[in-house]
Formats: structure tokens, C-alpha cells, sequence
């Protein structure tokens, strides 16, 4: 109840501007672990409703697998590539393969059962840094941000369906639900902000208290 959507999460931390200091960098990894807990959680759930111990395996030890695999051997095997962008820029065919690699991180997460957008995003943290990292934003920036998010959120409002809390009940239900997400998802914050050592009003960006 207290995981926060991650596509929401990445646009509400660029919008405040802390897509590249630590706390958003954090926040952003936790968010990713905790969503990524949240469908392997889920696969479990389907597991045991249809009484099939295959779903939950190769949701968590498929999903931990290609974990392990892009932080440690597709990261290895992506290096090169930063030094050649160092070197030479980044060149159209480059930029093709980059994009189709995503991709291929995204179909593998998908098929496995968890969320397509933690294989994009654990192979994007696979990527070189520096300035293969920089193109990369520079130029897949406006498209995510000015088309696909809000397509996203476009085909999320679609797929809602308010009507179906059509008695007082579920509605009660409801209320009840999203008061323990907000109250989980702020009380928590807060006070792990304030087990940090962090004062109300602390500007984001600052260090400790």
C-alpha cells in the first residue's frame, strides 16, 4: 500500500529537480526494489490461486538472475562502449542498438512476470556513465517526457475504472485504502527524515542537520 507507481516516481523526482543528486538517486533505487517487491509479491499471490509454483519461481529467480546479470556482466560488456562514445561521439547505429537493448531488457522483465520498465531501467543502470550517458539523455529526453509519459498516463486513466465503486461500501473500502497508502507513504517518509537527522523545512538538497 505504500509503493509509489515507479514511472511516478521518476517524473516526480526529475520535476523537483533531484533526478541527479543522492536523495533522488536513492529514492529512486528504493523505489525500483520496492515495486519490483511488490510484483514478485503479486506472482506468489497468482501462484497460489492457480496452484502453480512455476509463476512465483520465474518471477523472483528470474527477475534476481537478470539482476545479477546486468549489474555485473552486462555492465562489463557495455564499458567499450563508453569509451568509444568518449572518443567518437555517439553515431545513429549506436543509439539504434542502445534503444533496441532497452527494449530487449524490457521484454525479458515482461515475460518473466515483473513490470517492463525494470528491465529498462536495470539496463540502463548497466550503462556507461559519463558522456554515453549524457547523449543518451539528451536525446531520449523530449520523447519520454513529452510523448510517452503521458501516454502512460493516458492508458492508466483509460483502464480505471471508477464506476465499479458503485456501492457506499466499496467505496468505504476504498477511502480506507487510500488512506493507508498517503498515510504509509508520508508518515513513513517523515519519519525517516527525521530518523536522519533532518529538520521540517530542510531544503531536499542539503545534507544533514
Amino acid at each position: 500500500m505504500s509503493i509509489t507507481a515507479f514511472p511516478m516516481l521518476a517524473r516526480i523526482i526529475h520535476e523537483q529537480g533531484l533526478s541527479k543528486t543522492a536523495l533522488g538517486t536513492l529514492a529512486l533505487a528504493a523505489g525500483s526494489l520496492d515495486d519490483a517487491a511488490a510484483w514478485c509479491l503479486l506472482a506468489v499471490v497468482l501462484a497460489a490461486f492457480q496452484n502453480e509454483p512455476s509463476i512465483a519461481v520465474l518471477a523472483i529467480g528470474g527477475g534476481g538472475a537478470f539482476l545479477v546479470f546486468c549489474l555485473v556482466v552486462l555492465r562489463r560488456l557495455l564499458a567499450p562502449m563508453g569509451s568509444r562514445v568518449e572518443r567518437n561521439g555517439m553515431t545513429p547505429e549506436l543509439f539504434a542498438g542502445v534503444l533496441m537493448l532497452l527494449m530487449l531488457g524490457a521484454f525479458v522483465t515482461d515475460s518473466l512476470g515483473i513490470y517492463a520498465v525494470f528491465g529498462a531501467f536495470l539496463t540502463g543502470a548497466a550503462m556507461p556513465k559519463g558522456r554515453f550517458a549524457a547523449e543518451i539523455e539528451r536525446r531520449m529526453h523530449p520523447l519520454t517526457v513529452s510523448f510517452l509519459l503521458p501516454l502512460f498516463f493516458v492508458y492508466s486513466g483509460l483502464n480505471t475504472k471508477i464506476g465499479l465503486v458503485s456501492t457506499p461500501t466499496l467505496a468505504g473500502i476504498a477511502l480506507t485504502i487510500l488512506a493507508a497508502a498517503i498515510l504509509g507513504k508520508g508518515v513513513a517518509c517523515w519519519g525517516a527524515a527525521r530518523l536522519a537527522g533532518r529538520a521540517p523545512g530542510t531544503p531536499s538538497g542539503s545534507g544533514r542537520s
